[in-house]
């Protein structure tokens, strides 16, 4: 799995998987959401709700982990600013400020459309 989220040096790096480590120290940001993703892969569950997960890394990693789960059977429900991810979701929800909200097909949706 770890080679899967292009980390396959990781157990290596650290003698195994069962180092007692402060891994928010000792992994970047990046390597700590790629294994996040290896978790979720992992789990399979029904569904996963990803808040900015791939905002650490390059569109490359972002691609390869968002194919990944889009082949799975999880349903991805994602918080994010980048463009790149809209071609994994079938909606978006824009949350408009004040309580409101709209629905658009995420093909047909623009980032710059976003007040503010």
């Amino acid at each position: 799995m770890l080679e899967k989220v292009n980390l396959p040096d990781l157990a290596a790096r650290f003698d195994g998987l069962d180092a007692d480590l402060d891994w928010a120290k000792v992994l970047s940001v990046g390597e700590q959401q790629r294994v996040a993703f290896a978790r979720v892969l992992l789990a399979a569950p029904r569904y996963a709700i990803l808040d900015e997960a791939t905002s650490a890394l390059d569109i490359a990693n972002e691609d390869s982990l968002y194919e990944q789960l889009a082949a799975s059977d999880t349903t991805l429900i994602s918080v994010g600013h980048r463009p790149s991810i809209l071609k994994y979701h079938p909606q978006v929800l824009e949350l408009t400020g004040n309580g409101g909200w709209q629905l658009h097909a995420a093909g047909d949706y623009s980032f710059d459309r976003v007040p503010g």
